[in-house]
């Protein structure tokens, strides 16, 4: 999600292409790629603001978790390690 410009428009389409009874699964951090881009229009709303976008497209969060330890690159032969801490949830569209 957060490669998007336009983080609406990216959950938009999630409703628009999910069949009704379909699951969105997410695991992510909201790092916001074009947040420190000059010239580069970004909307970069928390997760408690993305969740109220979600639920208000008429989603239904299944099961959530914030805060979760999720590592990115590491090298095993040196000390360097990174790591995000990221949000996981499941939505289902309801069926109609």
């Amino acid at each position: 999600m957060d490669t998007a410009n336009n983080i609406v428009s990216y959950i938009e389409t999630i409703w628009n292409i999910l069949k009704p009874g379909g699951y969105w699964i997410n695991l992510g951090p909201l790092l916001y790629h074009f947040a420190d881009i000059p010239n580069e229009f970004s909307i970069e709303p928390s997760y408690e603001e993305v969740k109220k976008i979600i639920l208000s497209f008429g989603f239904q969060m299944l099961k959530e978790k914030t805060g979760l330890r999720t590592p990115y690159t590491q090298n095993p032969r040196s000390m360097m390690f990174y790591e995000y801490r990221s949000v996981f949830f499941v939505c289902q569209k309801p069926i109609l």
